[in-house]
């Protein structure tokens, strides 16, 4: 049996956890139970996953994740998880003790059910009724929530059991501050600075490469528009330094809308971003920026619309599972068992040479694959209708989707059964397809994707794994989508049916328009007066260093523009 090839995930800032809770429980929803082994999947999971033990005995499966947000983002998590028991719980001390304790946050409809759930789990619990109710209580996991008003920090729709080393909470900063925030990039270089913080980061680090045994490299997922972006440059810069040449793979994360935005604020967001874009793309094998706003420096704006999902941008919550989808998508290559299974490096080679280290991301979430139109016909239609939206841009100010000069595309699903209520259109007159004599759904998306790309290196991968989209998973999905992905046309779904699968196309590449999404970005900064933005001058930024970022960032764009 081959070696697990291991990635260590590591999250930073308040997004970027939404997007992280989002995929670990996407991830754990596609686990399979199946005793008899009839149903193998071809995703390995012990690639993201650990195996572990409590000091009880009991088998662990946690996420190889180190995650960072600030005081006052968890609510009702605990930091150290449930699995073991809390150090913080245990007083050495002779003395009498006084315990002062923050008031509970009330717990939301799914979090009782989750923590129910584990009770009832326990392997202490013998009795046959206790058992049932925990089955009960498992399928209800595809009951109907609507926990929209109900979720206020991401740790209010975890799923995931995580390891007491991996949530790491910055005391320093709060998470709501009116003064003092964690908003400038210099912040969260300062912080890694600090002796404390960066040997607590490098033991826990330490603790998980060290059970590796053919680690791949690092997957990260980063808020670009505040501190956090400092933080995890610096971070990646070390990893880059004692890990080479391990893959590092960044997603740099920005919600669709930012309430309340000040022009200082906006500018401060501006700096930030342009600041991360620099030294992210410096450390990282490969960069990739994600959000659903359209335009994302100086205003975040224009969200992209989805034609079978009614998700409410202002919401984290909604937007932050489309782009966990996407990435659960975008990292299914290097999670494979099957033989079409490859390394984080061939990912970043195929994407990313000559110097140009920026990908874009595109996606078709829910892909609409019905009865009446399979993958073939689907991909077909797309590339012959110009003004198809099959894959929509998540990459701000970048809006080209074909003739990139490289491409990696991935589909997964396949095939759902039809409902019964689904209206099925006669098959039009026959014609001559693309995708004609096609045996698989690997040949058809390299046929497809070679079509759009005449002039670009593509490589695809495809798996039969559909997006599992369960709750906590928003109900953002339109009527016409059914229980198991299938999209068609004129069916109503009941209102108390959740959509459990989809079928999902996603797609990251490198073109010229990479470069104008550059110049965009310095093009707003140079309009933006550094001196007069005290907190990046106090923290450490000197004006001649910031105009080097920019000629830099010019640079890189140049270099988009002449492949």
């Amino acid at each position: 049996m081959a070696a697990t090839r291991e990635v260590i995930s590591l999250q930073f800032g308040h997004y970027s956890n939404f997007v992280g809770t989002h995929l670990w429980n996407i991830q754990e929803a596609s686990f399979s139970y199946d005793p008899s082994g009839s149903k193998k999947s071809d995703v390995n999971h012990d690639c993201f996953f650990r195996e572990g033990k409590t000091i009880d005995g009991d088998e662990t499966y946690t996420p190889r994740l180190l995650l960072f947000d600030l005081k006052g983002s968890l609510r009702n998590l605990n930091v150290e998880g449930t699995l073991y028991p809390s150090s913080s719980k245990s007083v050495e001390w002779p003395g009498e003790v006084t315990v002062y304790q923050s008031n509970i946050e009330p717990k939301n409809e799914f979090q009782m059910d989750i923590e129910e759930e584990e009770m009832l789990s326990n392997p202490l619990t013998n009795d046959k009724t206790e058992a049932q109710e925990h089955s009960a209580i498992c399928s209800g996991r595809n009951k109907v929530y609507d926990l929209d008003d109900h979720v206020f920090v991401w740790s209010d729709f975890v799923g995931t059991q995580y390891h007491p080393k991996s949530v790491n909470i910055i005391k320093e900063y709060m998470h709501v501050a009116e003064h003092f925030a964690f908003d400038t990039f210099g912040y969260g270089q300062n912080l890694y600075i600090n002796t404390d913080f960066r040997d607590e980061f490098e033991n826990s680090l330490h603790f998980f490469v060290e059970e590796c045994d053919q680690l791949q490299g690092f997957q990260i997922l980063t808020d670009i528009h505040n501190g956090f972006a400092g933080l995890s440059s610096q971070v990646i810069q070390d990893l880059a330094d004692e890990y080479s040449p391990k893959s590092i793979i960044t997603f740099g994360l920005l919600p669709a809308t930012l309430p309340g935005s000040t022009n200082m604020k906006a500018a401060h967001r501006l700096l930030n971003i342009a600041l991360s874009f620099d030294q992210l793309s410096s450390n990282s094998s490969m960069l990739t920026p994600l959000s659903l706003a359209q335009q994302g420096w100086l205003q975040t704006g224009n969200p992209s619309v989805f034609p079978y999902l009614t998700y409410k941008d202002y919401l984290s919550y909604h937007t932050s599972a489309i782009l966990a989808a996407t990435i659960d998508t975008l990292s299914l290559p290097y999670r494979l068992s099957s033989p079409l299974k490859c390394h984080m490096d061939d990912i970043t080679k195929c994407l990313t040479f000559g110097g140009r280290k920026l990908t874009s991301a595109s996606t078709s979430f829910p892909l609409p694959i019905g009865y009446d139109h399979q993958l073939g016909a689907l991909l077909d239609s797309a590339f012959y209708s110009k003004d198809s939206k099959l894959l929509l841009p998540l990459t701000p100010n970048v809006e080209q989707v074909t003739n990139l000069m490289s491409q990696v595309s991935i589909f997964r699903g396949g095939s759902p059964s039809i409902p019964q209520n689904a209206k099925v259109a006669q098959p039009s007159k026959k014609f001559k397809s693309l995708m004609d004599g096609c045996q698989s759904n690997l040949e058809i998306l390299n046929i497809f994707s070679q079509a759009c790309n005449p002039s670009g290196a593509c490589s695809n991968w495809v798996s039969d794994q559909a997006c599992k989209v369960e709750p906590p998973f928003p109900g953002i999905f339109t009527p016409s989508v059914s229980k198991n992905g299938f999209v068609q046309e004129g069916f109503q779904r009941d209102h108390n049916c959740i959509v459990e699968q989809v079928s999902v196309l996603s797609s990251l590449g490198m073109s010229k328009s990479i470069g104008n999404m550059l110049y965009s970005i310095t093009n707003w900064a140079k309009k933006v007066d550094i001196k007069k933005h005290n907190s990046f001058i106090e923290s450490g930024l000197e004006y001649e260093t910031f105009m080097n970022v920019l000629v830099d960032l010019e640079s890189h764009a140049h270099n988009y523009e002449n492949p």
